[in-house]
């Protein structure tokens, strides 16, 4: 008899993200659960388990013997730094929501010229380490504009936060014969079990996540062992001058186009714990490729 079950626990007390990734890891490692993840956003931790091996209440004391409450009545208050961080989180994942279904029928124009020209030769060459078989995930697939470079015989998922790029991508997927199982996703709460996928990789998506270190710790939390993550970015130029005028034109152009051209990804792939990872730079280091291996 199966005895899978599936819950969420309303939490409160979670006042950042490292609060939601200290939830998650004691669930995912408490006997019988098979998966877990919390949202900060919402205020719940969602747990997948084995009824007959663990029930509610250990879960719930796994997730009150950390400091935080597990409330029934979610008609009381949360704590007021939480909901102000909360509040945060969900203004900035409308914003990027809002800017990239505004950008979206011009993203390919975009992309065809300037450093979208640069990106090609980059893209191509990412995507060809890819497995060629197997499970793998596309992370802001946009408009799909990587879609020409997936593997003929893997089994392809790409997310994206925004309806309107995706319904181009459900397009081009079509044009092109490919079968691309398409989904309305946040890259900071994917939807699926740790482990699901052989590879996962992104293309100039971290600039834009409100929180890239939560983004990239989801992103190594699907992948299987042995699973490569892959991804090309641009980031914050190490040259004193460049950088201090990457964070001056900054805001101008986040609110242009939604990217941040001065995130150290690089950094924040380590500040994910994702470890060991080999970087390649380009174009006067503004631009990385970092690939990882799972252990």
């Amino acid at each position: 008899m199966n005895g899978t079950a599936k819950t969420t626990l309303p939490v409160d007390g979670m006042s950042c993200s490292a609060c939601a990734a200290k939830i998650e890891k004691a669930l995912r490692n408490t006997p019988g659960v098979i998966a877990a993840r919390a949202s900060l956003s919402a205020g719940r931790a969602s747990v997948e388990y084995d009824s007959r091996r663990v029930g509610l209440p250990q879960l719930a004391e796994v997730v009150q013997s950390l400091g935080y409450q597990v409330v029934e009545d979610r008609h009381d208050a949360p704590a007021p730094a939480a909901a102000a961080e909360r509040d945060d989180v969900d203004r900035a994942n409308r914003t990027v929501h809002d800017r990239y279904n505004r950008v979206a029928r011009f993203y390919d124009f975009e992309q065809s010229i300037g450093m979208g020209l640069f990106f090609r030769r980059l893209r191509r060459e990412l995507w060809e380490r890819a497995p060629q078989r197997g499970r793998i995930l596309e992370i802001g697939v946009g408009t799909g504009i990587n879609m020409k470079h997936y593997p003929e015989f893997a089994e392809m998922t790409a997310v994206d936060i925004s309806e309107r790029m995706l319904a181009r991508a459900t397009k081009r997927a079509e044009k092109l014969g490919r079968r691309v199982d398409l989904r309305q996703m946040d890259a900071q709460e994917l939807g699926f079990p740790d482990g699901t996928f052989d590879a996962v990789l992104a293309t100039c998506v971290f600039c834009s996540v409100p929180d890239p270190v939560q983004g990239l710790r989801e992103a190594w939390r699907v992948l299987r062992p042995g699973g490569r993550l892959l991804l090309l970015d641009h980031v914050r130029s190490d040259n004193p001058v460049l950088g201090k005028l990457m964070d001056w034109f900054n805001p101008i152009v986040v609110r242009m186009e939604g990217a941040n051209i001065n995130r150290r990804t690089e950094e924040n792939v380590r500040a994910a714990g994702i470890a060991p990872i080999e970087v390649s730079r380009h174009w006067l280091g503004l631009v990385r490729v970092i690939e990882a291996t799972k252990p």
